[in-house]
């Protein structure tokens, strides 16, 4: 039998994972980044994103 939403199980039961994490995400040591250093290099010169930024920054 499951805890209700909103209330821990108290500690000792089963049910009580501590919240911890179940699984984990791989480690990968030779990954440089996770994005890139600028997240300009992903758009071309011509995307709509530029025109935006120039319309806010004259607001």
């Amino acid at each position: 039998m499951k805890s209700p939403v909103g209330v821990r199980a108290p500690a000792g039961d089963p049910r009580n994972d501590g919240g911890m994490a179940r699984s984990y995400r791989p480690v990968i040591r030779d990954q440089e980044f996770l994005l890139p250093p600028n997240m300009a290099d992903w758009l071309p010169e011509d995307h709509p994103v530029w025109f935006v930024l120039d319309v806010v920054e004259q607001l």
